[in-house]
């Protein structure tokens, strides 16, 4: 078991971490060699993580604040009770909100993550705002930070815990969605440029439009109109960042053929959920900046 504590200041971010390591070897544990480290971090206001990957799986708690996560074209919003996991050498960036963040990094061995299966390598949905969840999280970086005889334990047992329930959830969901709400998802989902409406979702699947938004949220974790918005950002994100598809003239013909009314509502939906306006995105993200694997 080895301890260590730093504190260190860099491009406005403030971390501050506080590691454990527990390292286990057995012939005869399957699940052998739990290798965990476990970071509290500081962010300041405006700081932010250009395009980066870990060659440890991460559990990522967010404790206070706010960031705006984005891994290739997809963006999501993290909020206080939010817990993300990403895959060994997944590569992604954030940009943390007006106030900063306070969140717990928790690094785990990959060896340890393929032992579990192939299944948990690509565990989805990457993000949970579960209660439980969240306070398994909490819980294993607490016993990481004041260790004692029984914490590899406690901390293996946990991890295994919040995994499990994390795929039982997944499976779920994937068996118990109902038709016609995957029928409206994909209506959205081919129709996200357009103005679209609870009412009229329900008069093409057949459902009252207060149970659909209800189901919708239950099932996705989000509104259906923050679901729309998400993927209107995505395309915009796609279009600035991939070669050969930025083809629109100006911003706002971009705007308007993703949804929007104009390029102002595209730009303030744009920066709420990537931390940048899309000139700012074009020019650290297009396809002409070089790669930086790390």
């Amino acid at each position: 078991m080895e301890a260590g504590r730093a504190a260190l200041r860099t491009s406005g971010r403030l971390g501050y971490d506080l590691s454990v390591q527990f390292s286990k070897l057995s012939d005869q544990n399957p699940i052998a060699r739990l290798n965990i480290q476990s970071l509290e971090k500081h962010y300041g206001h405006g700081a932010s993580m250009m395009p980066h990957y870990h060659d440890e799986a991460c559990l990522v708690l967010i404790l206070s604040g706010f960031a705006a996560h984005t891994e290739g074209h997809q963006s999501v919003e993290l909020h206080p009770g939010s817990a993300l996991y990403l895959p060994p050498a997944q590569r992604h960036s954030d940009v943390f909100g007006p106030h900063g963040a306070h969140c717990v990094v928790n690094k785990i061995d990959p060896l340890w993550i393929h032992r579990l299966g192939s299944d948990f390598g690509g565990l989805t949905p990457r993000v949970t705002r579960d209660g439980h969840l969240y306070a398994l999280g909490v819980a294993i970086h607490q016993e990481i930070k004041k260790p004692d005889d029984l914490s590899e334990l406690i901390v293996e047992g946990s991890l295994l815990e919040l995994f499990g329930r994390w795929k039982r959830d997944r499976r779920r969901r994937a068996q118990c969605v109902p038709g016609w709400l995957e029928q409206a998802k994909s209506m959205l989902v081919d129709s996200f440029s357009e103005s679209i409406s609870l009412q009229d979702l329900s008069r093409s699947v057949g459902v009252h439009p207060v149970r659909i938004a209800r189901e919708f949220r239950r099932f996705y974790g989000v509104t259906a109109g923050a679901y729309i918005r998400k993927l209107r950002i995505d395309f915009v994100v796609e279009r600035l960042s991939a070669p050969g598809k930025m083809t629109y003239s100006t911003l706002t013909d971009l705007a308007l053929d993703a949804g929007f009314s104009s390029h102002a509502h595209m730009a303030f939906a744009f920066k709420r959920i990537t931390g940048f306006t899309p000139s700012e995105f074009r020019k650290l993200h297009g396809p002409h900046r070089r790669d930086e694997s790390r």
